[in-house]
Formats: structure tokens, sequence, C-alpha cells
């Protein structure tokens, strides 16, 4: 459902994470810059807290979005599909 294709993701690109912990009940978004590309994954940064972000190919194309509105629609429709999954908070 990204927006993002990893072929098409460049080192210094602006890019929104959708965040999913289902069992922590923790849907969110994370601005994040990339630092690095590599054939197999990629790497972003939080320019606020700093921490690294690993994306292998797959995972990155499922969770990186650029547009931050159809990263809230991915959000709320994960959201709803793991309403059943018991949480631990």
């Amino acid at each position: 459902m990204s927006d993002i294709k990893y072929d098409e993701l460049k080192k210094n690109d602006d890019v929104i994470f959708a965040r999913i912990l289902p069992k922590l009940n923790v849907y969110e978004t994370i601005n994040l810059h990339i630092a690095s590309i590599f054939a197999t994954h990629c790497i972003g940064i939080d320019p606020k807290t700093k921490k690294r972000y690993c994306f292998i190919k797959e995972d990155a194309e499922e969770h990186l979005f650029k547009d931050k509105s159809l990263a809230n629609e991915y959000l709320k429709k994960k959201k709803e599909e793991n309403k059943n999954i018991k949480t631990y908070v």
C-alpha cells in the first residue's frame, strides 16, 4: 500500500514510517531521513531522536510513505485488521 517503490528511493529523501507494533497497540507515524541505501536494505534516521531504522526492501515498500495521509490510512486499516489481537497494555 506504500506510495514508494524501493528502486526510486534515494539517499537524503524524507519519508514517513508507518510504525506498527500490534501487541503493544502502537500505530504511529515517524518522519525519517534516508541515510543509506543498499541493494537489499535501507537505513532511515529520525531527525528528532537520531534513532536509526533498518528496512529490508520488502518492508520499505510496505511501511514507508511520502504522503502522510496515505500513511495514516494504512495505519487505520492495519489497526482495524489487528483489533482482535491481544495486547500487553
